[in-house]
């Protein structure tokens, strides 16, 4: 006999062999849910369950999805707390910066020159 669970919010019932513990129904249900937000990159994010309480580790491309994967993990059923320990992956510059002392001109910066 299959085991089914009401959906959350209009989702469709959880179908098929029950997790192994509740736990276990969380962390599927935030993998799920992460990976269905286009705003958010979830292949390198590992979410692991215990007792209610989140943790999220591995990287993201910005602060902006690290902030979102926390709201998604926090919208779950059954989560008590989350701990976002994920990092904001450095991003690849291919262009090469100007010196600090120099303006657009390629001038050195006189102080008090009004430059």
């Amino acid at each position: 006999m299959s085991w089914e669970s009401k959906g959350k919010r209009g989702e469709a019932p959880f179908r098929g062999h029950p997790p192994s513990s509740v736990d276990e129904h969380i962390c599927n249900d935030i993998r799920s849910r992460l990976a269905d937000d286009p705003g958010i990159d979830s292949s390198d994010i590992k979410v692991r369950v215990e007792d209610g309480q989140v943790l999220l580790e591995g990287s993201v491309p910005s602060e902006i999805a690290r902030q979102m994967a926390e709201i998604v993990a926090y919208e779950a059923e059954g989560v008590r707390g989350v701990e976002n320990s994920l990092v904001v992956r450095a991003r690849k510059r291919f262009d090469t910066p100007l010196p600090l002392n120099r303006h657009d001109d390629g001038n050195p910066i006189e102080p008090g020159s009004g430059n």
